[in-house]
């Protein structure tokens, strides 16, 4: 069957970013064409039938600080923790099963780890605070006591103010700290994982619920407030969330839309809003 073409349904998307000096009230505005992600075209699909988890629309914008150009294969921003990924201190030892493997896996974590954190090839600064200096792991007790630092130490390096472009607030090590050779296996196999994962973190620079939504006829707009404090970023690009696992929590739900905008607000004397215009024709 032919489908006529006046019966057809597009979507358009646009946005626009609108930056008030909050001591001056200077408005700068900046607008713009989005793409649709293939995932959002899938979430539009989903609504419609009404799929478990998809009834709650699009609900979040994530500003990020990468200009890499947005594809359709998108699922997130571009933003990354690093300047660079760090394929360079990747912990390749065993995971561990005695403490043989226990001391080995442990003793490159923390050569890895510490020639990691002063790089200024990914880093924006060296992390000359968080450093592992607890003895090589040559016996149990040494384990433990490097492990648990070893811990203590990425945890903080995580968030060093300063050294990433972006805080890593995924990576997370929860195990518990080492009391023994069972506890201290667990914790250095999560160390390994974690840090390793920490070496390519994707993230976003700020991410909030949206201020309002509203539909006019056949034009959707939804627009989100970031104060100067939530936005203090050289920003270049955002981008539209939705699902009921959309959250504050960076990477949450599935992307709709996703677009480059280049607005340098790192000194913070700008509040910004930012509104997505979707119209259906």
């Amino acid at each position: 069957m032919k489908v006529q073409k006046k019966n057809s349904l597009k979507l358009y998307g646009r946005w626009r970013l609108e930056a008030r000096h909050i001591k001056t009230g200077e408005l700068i505005v900046k607008d713009g064409k989005n793409l649709i992600c293939t995932v959002g075209k899938g979430l539009v699909g989903d609504l419609l039938i009404d799929t478990a988890g998809f009834d709650t629309g699009l609900t979040y914008q994530a500003i990020g600080i990468s200009n890499t150009a947005p594809t359709i294969d998108d699922t997130k921003l571009n933003s990354k923790v690093h300047k660079a990924d760090d394929e360079v201190n990747v912990v390749t030892a065993a995971d561990a099963d005695d403490l043989t493997t226990l001391e080995a896996l442990l003793n490159e974590i923390k050569g890895d780890y510490n020639a990691h954190r002063v790089s200024t090839t990914f880093h924006d600064a060296a992390d000359t605070t968080n450093v592992v200096d607890a003895a090589n792991a040559s016996d149990l007790a040494t384990s433990i006591a490097l492990a648990n630092q070893i811990k203590a130490m990425f945890n903080a390096h995580r968030a060093q103010d300063g050294v990433h472009p972006l805080d890593d607030t995924f990576n997370e090590i929860t195990s518990d700290d080492a009391t023994d050779l069972d506890t201290c296996i667990t914790l250095a196999n999560e160390i390994k994982n974690d840090y390793n994962a920490h070496l390519a973190q994707f993230t976003e620079a700020s991410r909030k619920a949206a201020t309002s939504r509203s539909r006019s006829v056949n034009e959707i707009t939804i627009t989100t407030f970031f104060t100067a404090g939530e936005s203090t970023y050289a920003i270049e690009e955002a981008g539209i969330f939705g699902h009921s696992t959309a959250s504050v929590t960076p990477d949450s739900g599935i992307i709709f839309s996703h677009w480059l905008v280049s607005f340098d607000n790192s000194g913070g004397v700008y509040d910004i809003t930012i509104s997505y215009i979707l119209t259906i024709g």
